[in-house]
Order: C-alpha cells, then structure tokens, then sequence
C-alpha cells in the first residue's frame, strides 16, 4: 500500500495489474451472419452452429434491468419490431452487444451465455 500527503492508504498500480478480472471464455464464434430474415447464425470454433431468432435474443437480454423483470416475474415485452436488432457490436474478445429497433442496447451477451442459449436439437438434448 501506498501513503498518500492526505493520510490515505491506496494500492499501487502493479497491485491493480495483479488483481484484474480475467474471464475464461469455452467457446469463441467463428462466423456471425444473418442467413435469413429474422435470425442470426453462429458457427463456434467447436463447429457447433447456432440459429437464434431475433425476438429470442431480444426477449433473452442478460442487462440488469431485463434481469429484474425475469426476477420479478414481469414479462419482458418484445414487438415485432423491437425484436430487430438495428447494430451489432463485439465487446472486447469475449461478447456482442446489439442495439434493438425499440431503442434497448444495454445487453452484454457473452460468448458463453449466448450459446447456453441455443435451443438446437443437439443443446437442448445435452441439457444446455
């Protein structure tokens, strides 16, 4: 720790370097594209692929505030149109961001979590 003029105790900056989070990802995507109208398409490096309808992704928005809806029990609401997505962004090396037509972009979804969600045949038999 480090003395500061005022009498406050802080770590330095190499005990931050050592504490950073650092998350391990199991799966990467190796192609994301849109087939299809209505629908996203992941190829992952294990060469699984992932078909998700838009409203799905939507409906299934890890952001705190979707979060507390669920939590609570309140209906995540999803029109047609707000179930399109209008930008995709990655998030450093580990998820993708989308920014929907009704406006929601606060929805991190990470690699991992977004195949979680993948409802295939072979997923859902395998209990993911």
């Amino acid at each position: 720790m480090t003395k500061h003029d005022n009498g406050r105790a802080c770590m330095g900056r190499q005990r931050l370097q050592d504490i950073r989070y650092h998350r391990q990802v199991n799966y990467h995507p190796t192609d994301i594209r849109q087939e299809t109208p209505g629908e996203l398409t992941v190829l992952w490096d294990d060469g699984h692929e992932s078909r998700y309808p838009f409203p799905f992704l939507r409906f299934s928005c890890p952001c705190a505030s979707c979060n507390e809806l669920r939590r609570q029990q309140v209906a995540v609401t999803v029109t047609p149109e707000g179930g399109t997505p209008t930008q995709l962004v990655g998030v450093g090396n580990y998820a993708v961001q989308f920014t929907w037509q009704d406006g929601h972009d606060s929805g991190i979804y990470a690699w991992d979590f977004l195949r979680e969600l993948c409802r295939c045949a072979e997923c859902v038999s395998a209990g993911h």
